[in-house]
């Protein structure tokens, strides 16, 4: 899937989050801490799920290779999602910011920057 079609896809899920006197055509609460606490909050249960895999451990708390894979895989993709909602929210082109972003990263490394 590339990033344009994320865009819609999430946008589409976003309209569950339509907030009363939102005129915005993506549907998002109206101020932009919407999404970026939620993806803060996303960030965290990441956190947590790091913590319990490597970090310390409670007895009765430990987790397996394969459900931590498959924990931590949900969590990404809710951080993404919440990512995703906060540039359409921001009207930003992922698509575009992408390819700039990595044009850049082409040229600091062919220029040995790094």
């Amino acid at each position: 899937m590339d990033l344009k079609a994320l865009q819609e896809r999430i946008m589409e899920h976003g309209k569950r989050f339509k907030s009363k006197g939102d005129d915005m055509d993506h549907a998002l609460p109206n101020h932009v801490s919407f999404p970026f606490f939620k993806a803060v909050e996303e960030l965290g249960e990441v956190s947590d799920l790091l913590v319990r895999k490597y970090g310390f451990q409670r007895k009765g708390k430990e987790i397996s290779d394969e459900e931590f894979k498959d924990k931590l895989g949900e969590e990404l993709v809710d951080v993404i999602t919440t990512l995703v909602h906060l540039a359409n929210f921001s009207e930003i082109n992922l698509n575009e910011a992408f390819e700039r972003k990595l044009n850049k990263m082409d040229e600091r490394w062919k220029n040995k920057e790094y």
